[in-house]
């Protein structure tokens, strides 16, 4: 499994550290998502999206990069209750709307977030929620982000869409798998985390 543009694709090495960092925040989110139809923005190969097949009622993956749609029809789930698409998020519809949006690592490489997170709303059902994942202060140039904001910009961007209901800190990528620890912010809280990730839950 090797990262392309921090996608995981199981057709080569598995980086350890990185693998359980990605499946952490599924494991995370899998609490959000029984007998629910969800979305999995900017699904990549797939391996989150089956994770959390097993719990919703259904589960739609969208992904822009024709590769990695690939890879998830052939070793992945897909099913009348498990589909994948290849297409932009930014024209990405669907007939009944979704209870879960997961867009994890994905808002940071979009060209327009604004329109994006408005399509995230407009496939959000009544009283849907939303959960994302953004990096803090990673590096463009390694990580291939298009923006690298920290904590407090994430969070004013969000905020101008969504109620954000609850606040997580990941740490980087670590050999000793610390990273697979996801930590709650205290609503009020003055910790204002300077690298990882952060996710919010939003509704």
């Amino acid at each position: 499994m090797t990262p392309v543009f921090e996608r995981l694709t199981f057709r080569e090495k598995c980086p350890t550290p990185m693998m359980q960092m990605h499946y952490a925040r599924y494991l995370w989110a899998l609490r959000f998502c029984t007998d629910l139809f969800v979305l999995d923005a900017g699904c990549g190969s797939g391996y989150g999206t089956e994770l959390l097949a097993r719990v919703a009622s259904r589960i739609d993956g969208v992904d822009i990069n024709p590769e990695a749609i690939s890879e998830a029809h052939e070793n992945r789930s897909c099913n009348a209750y498990c589909a994948y698409y290849n297409e932009p998020i930014e024209t990405f519809t669907n007939s009944y709307g979704y209870d879960v949006i997961v867009a994890f690592e994905m808002l940071e490489h979009v060209v327009n977030m604004t329109t994006v997170l408005d399509v995230f709303s407009s496939l959000l059902n009544p009283g849907g929620r939303l959960l994302v994942s953004v990096p803090l202060h990673q590096g463009q140039n390694i990580y291939h982000h298009g923006r690298d904001f920290g904590y407090s910009k994430w969070r004013r961007l969000i905020q101008a869409h969504f109620l954000i209901v609850s606040s997580w800190h990941q740490p980087l990528e670590t050999q000793d798998g610390s990273n697979v620890c996801i930590m709650r912010i205290a609503e009020g809280s003055s910790f204002n985390p300077q690298t990882g990730v952060a996710i919010f839950e939003c509704v």
